[in-house]
């Protein structure tokens, strides 16, 4: 297997577009951090992990597709974080299927998703109750369903609420959705 070494592209800023090969196993921490004209990445079809902040500051790098052979993205991949502070987000949307290392990613840092499988679109992972907003009154809804107090939703709002991707709605997850009410994920 190929890999790609930690920094070993960072900051390179003539980069517009990757297409990497199919024997490509692993993107190292930070590898391609800082490549602000990159437009577009494309994925071999081998097995792939994809290291921490990987691909962060890509400024340029508006939406990706990632395929099911991603088996896991380190944190913060593909976030975006100002010189000097430690808050970071996201300017990109992620194209994949639903039950994918790109939707887990997606679903865990609040990043719309296109959907494939489905050509679902999902802005807001964890707004339990649908009104447009993540808020203390979804992570109660999320501890009411856990409780089986009340009556689970239908399986794509599961899926929308199932922040820890594990198939239910449980505590876990109404504690990620209170993080995300918060501003602390």
């Amino acid at each position: 297997l190929l890999y790609i070494d930690a920094y070993a592209f960072s900051n390179c800023t003539k980069i517009t577009t990757l297409q990497f090969p199919d024997k490509l196993g692993f993107i190292g921490n930070s590898a391609f951090k800082g490549c602000t004209a990159l437009t577009g990445v494309y994925f071999g079809s081998g097995n792939l992990q994809i290291d921490a902040y990987a691909f962060e500051n890509c400024t340029s790098l508006t939406s990706i597709d990632l395929p099911d052979n991603i088996t896991s993205i380190g944190s913060l991949a593909f976030a975006l974080r100002a010189p000097n502070s430690t808050a970071f987000s996201h300017n990109i949307t992620i194209n994949c299927s639903m039950n994918s290392a790109g939707a887990k990613y997606a679903k865990y840092y609040n990043v719309p998703a296109v959907f494939t499988d489905s050509g679902a679109s999902v802005t807001l992972f964890g707004d339990v109750d649908g009104n447009g907003k993540i808020d203390s009154t979804d992570a109660r809804r999320a501890l009411r369903i856990a409780a089986t107090i009340e009556r689970p939703m239908s399986d794509y709002q599961i899926f929308l609420a199932d922040l820890n991707a594990n198939g239910t709605i449980d505590t876990g997850d109404a504690q990620l959705i209170l993080r995300k009410a918060a501003g602390l994920i």
